[in-house]
């Protein structure tokens, strides 16, 4: 069992012997086995030099600029222009599809628009087109016109104000607009109608002009009014988009409380603000207030359950203070703001921006309120001149003349002598809707003395053709707005049946052929183009490696197709999680490649090792990494004093593999501790498990299995170089 024993005891010695070694050739480790004062350390001298510390990453190399070209449109593809390799330019054709149908919907809406435009003219001809033989109806309002048989006499009248009508030699009643019979207003005495301007009574002359004046207004207003409305529409657009500046702007630290984030938690007075404000409830207003003041720096209406709003610290405002969160029933929350000096540029770019786009989004809404009540305003004129135009034309027509035959109180006089065999027709005594002799024959001839003509525009109470109001004409100018935007939309489609190559590069793949049928948009029908502006690896990181990324940082590339070593530079770190697990988040981070020196060809889809430079620097002072201890957030090295080890609570700066650089705490020529070699690293019992034994029993271990209590360092030697 001695022997034994001593055998165990002779392995262990050469174990620490030849770590003595291995430090001894690394370098800058100075070892004391037994000091001066007989205390056995292992130590190394703090001194400067060099560090680096990297970050190694894996990823995937693509274009810089590629992309996925498809139709917008479905169809049939009739052709296919480019193929794989082709070098191509932005405007190039790719390929076509057949544009028969998408021709037919450019007809269909071109048809429509023709349709609405000729509505527009049927509605404001209605309104002016029915006074065409008033001067001559107040005069003589009943005609007698014989037909060629002279076998009917017909008497009509022309008190209509509502439908143009023509008249055919034999004063037979013709078809209005809508193809019902209307009365043709012949003049006594010719065959043909009158000109509608001609000989008409000064009154319905200056009405009928009104009525034009009014359409032509309401037609201006109304398009002027949708242009604003259109402008207004963009305006916010815009705004949106530059006050989103504004609202990414802001950096540092935030403040979070329960209800509100403020970002940065502290800002210059003066200067612009984020606020992030959730659990809210929608539809109710709500105060942002800075607390010291009771200053209201924006007042909102929530249109979900959270939102974001930019607002100015007012520039009196300093030292510890805070926003607070104001409902209808008082204060919501209030979170910490800390308020510093001034800033020599107060007023950022971003929110002068954002506050100039936000003025001007206010001023087009207020034009284009204040032209839909001057288009409303026109409405009105053009309903009152055409109620002005209809008296015109009653008073015009006098009911009360002596010769109207519908005035109960005049006689009528005498009718026109029928020849003698009229009576001896069989059929014309008996035919009740044959018109007797004397009495007017014309269906719609009014006999309500006080309604020439139906006030809603139809001729003698007439239902089919009315007389088009303003609002009639307001649906037939927004028909025709809808029809040409569709007209529009079938032109456009139409010109996207030729698909065009968006950038300039290469052809990378061609995923269609021709006779192919594909949809709108497809993922998959597609042709790949690669830009000739460079490459990037794409990667992800840890939340640990994350966090020392910084867009900029340097980097070197290894790819498996060239030899030629690569550099690139951190160009966008992601800040979601990329991982569904939350236990081990990841980020996505990308590096765009500068370009090979020896013209190397890269390709998509290859792997890449990546090895960033986080931190580091030349003649630094530095300890070996082994060297350093992490406790609780508190960082620490055992500094040799008086033959004694002190703990000294250190700042450091890169963290190499071998060494770290220290920024605080230490001097050079610092004698830091590595290990204690007094302590026991193995008993006198031998190890079943040879170098698995040097942990000493379980009773010389420290809690849970660690290493033995009071031990400072590692039980080895640090790398060669360390």
């Amino acid at each position: 069992m001695t022997d034994r024993r001593g055998r165990s005891r002779r392995r262990v010695l050469g174990v620490v012997a030849g770590a003595t070694a291995l430090c001894v050739a690394g370098g800058g480790v100075a070892l004391a086995l037994t000091g001066s004062d007989g205390t056995p350390y292992r130590t190394a001298t703090a001194e400067l030099g060099s560090v680096a510390q990297e970050v190694a990453l894996t990823g995937t190399v693509a274009s810089a600029t590629r992309r996925d070209v498809a139709f917008a449109v479905a169809g049939t593809v009739r052709s296919v222009e480019a193929g794989v390799g082709d070098e191509v330019e932005p405007g190039d054709v790719l390929a076509t599809i057949d544009d028969a149908d998408l021709q037919q919907d450019v007809d269909d809406a071109a048809a429509g628009l023709a349709d609405a435009q000729q509505g527009l003219e049927d509605d404001l001809e209605s309104q002016t087109s029915s006074t065409s033989s008033t001067s001559t109806s107040s005069t003589s309002t009943s005609s007698t016109s014989t037909s060629s048989s002279g076998s009917t006499a017909t008497t009509t009248t022309a008190s209509s104000i509502a439908t143009t009508t023509t008249a055919s030699s034999t004063g037979t009643a013709t078809t209005g607009k809508t193809g019902g019979p209307v009365p043709s207003p012949t003049p006594p005495g010719t065959g043909a109608p009158t000109d509608p301007e001609d000989d008409l009574p000064a009154e319905v002359q200056d009405a009928l002009d009104d009525v034009a004046a009014a359409q032509q207004d309401l037609l201006a207003r109304y398009d002027e009014a949708s242009g604003l409305l259109a402008a207004s529409e963009d305006g916010i657009s815009a705004a949106e988009l530059v006050c989103q500046e504004l609202l990414d702007a802001p950096t540092g630290a935030p403040s979070t409380g329960d209800v509100l984030t403020l970002t940065p938690g502290a800002v210059a007075a003066g200067a612009a603000l984020r606020v992030d404000v959730t659990g809210v409830t929608a539809g109710t207003e709500y105060q942002l207030v800075l607390a010291s003041s009771g200053t209201v720096l924006a007042t909102l209406t929530a249109t979900d359950s959270s939102f974001a709003a930019a607002v100015l610290v007012p520039a009196g405002a300093e030292g510890a203070d805070a926003i607070a969160l104001v409902g209808p029933s008082g204060t919501v929350s209030s979170t910490p703001l800390t308020v510093t000096a001034a800033d020599a540029t107060p007023l950022p770019d971003a929110l002068v921006a954002c506050q100039g786009a936000i003025t001007g989004v206010l001023g087009g809404q207020q034009d284009v309120a204040d032209a839909q009540h001057v288009l409303l305003d026109a409405t009105t004129a053009l309903d009152d001149a055409l109620d002005a135009l209809t008296q015109a034309v009653r008073d015009a027509t006098d009911p009360t003349d002596p010769t109207d035959p519908t005035d109960p109180t005049h006689p009528t006089e005498p009718t026109q002598p029928t020849e003698p065999t009229q009576p001896t027709q069989p059929t014309q005594p008996t035919d009740p809707t044959q018109p007797q002799p004397g009495a007017p024959t014309t269906p719609t001839q009014p006999t309500d003395p006080s309604t020439p003509g139906d006030v809603s525009g139809t001729p003698g109470g007439q239902s089919d053709d009315r007389v088009a109001t303003a609002a009639d004409i307001l649906a037939d100018r927004a028909a025709i707005d809808l029809a040409q935007a569709r007209l529009d939309v079938a032109e456009s489609a139409l010109r996207l049946a030729t698909l065009t190559a968006p950038i300039g590069g290469t052809v990378a793949a061609v995923s269609l052929a021709e006779g192919d049928s594909v949809t709108a948009s497809s993922t998959t029908a597609v042709v790949t183009i690669i830009g000739g502006d460079g490459y990037l690896v794409s990667t992800s990181a840890t939340l640990s490696q994350v966090d020392l990324l910084a867009v900029g940082q340097s980097a070197r590339v290894t790819v498996r197709t060239t030899d030629e070593p690569l550099t690139a530079q951190v160009s966008w770190i992601g800040v979601l999680n990329t991982e569904s697990s939350s236990t081990t988040p990841s980020y996505a981070v990308e590096l765009a490649i500068d370009a090979p020196a020896d013209g190397a060809r890269l390709y998509d889809g290859s792997s890449a090792q990546v090895t960033v430079a986080v931190a580091g620097g030349d003649e630094v002072l530095t300890v070996p990494t082994s060297a350093v201890h992490v406790e609780g957030g508190t960082v620490t090295v055992d500094v040799l004093r008086d033959g004694a080890p002190t703990s000294v609570e250190v700042t450091t700066g890169a963290v190499g593999a071998e060494r770290t650089e220290i920024t605080d705490g230490l001097s050079v020529g610092d004698e830091v501790v590595l290990a204690d070699l007094s302590r026991t690293l193995v008993t006198d019992d031998e190890s079943s498990a040879g170098l698995s034994g040097l942990g000493g029993s379980t009773q010389e271990r420290g809690p849970a299995g660690g290493p033995p209590a009071g031990f400072t360092g590692g039980g080895f030697p640090a790398p060669p170089g360390g």
